[in-house]
């Protein structure tokens, strides 16, 4: 979904549904339960992208986005990966009401780690 300001597209949202046999949990430095991981289909949104650009940041638009792309969704539950290092936005997920569950580092990908959260 996307945010505009008159014509001009000022910020996106992104998410998908976690399928069984997903990687998202692939690469998990911190221990979590076989029951935490394990996807249905329809278990839980992946919100992959959320972006605001510059100008119009602190206009609530973020908050907008995340909060409509979550709204009357059929998953029970949702997740996300930040980078350790982003102070900026693990502030403002954890403000969002979003809880971490550990470090992950996704196959393949040298450093960062991400912090998954739910």
């Amino acid at each position: 979904m996307t945010a505009h300001d008159g014509e001009e597209i000022v910020g996106y949202a992104y998410g998908f549904s976690l399928q069984p046999d997903t990687h998202w949990w692939q690469g998990l430095l911190t221990p979590l339960a076989e029951e935490t991981i394990r996807e249905t289909g329809s278990r839980t949104l992946a919100l992959s992208e959320l972006m605001v650009r510059a100008p119009w940041r602190g206009r609530g638009i973020g908050r907008g986005l995340h909060d409509e792309l979550l709204t009357g969704r059929n998953e029970e539950r949702a997740t996300l990966l930040v980078e350790p290092g982003n102070t900026e936005a693990r502030g403002r997920y954890a403000r969002w009401g979003w809880t971490e569950l550990g470090r992950l580092r996704p196959p393949g990908k040298a450093p960062p780690s991400f912090k998954p959260c739910s």
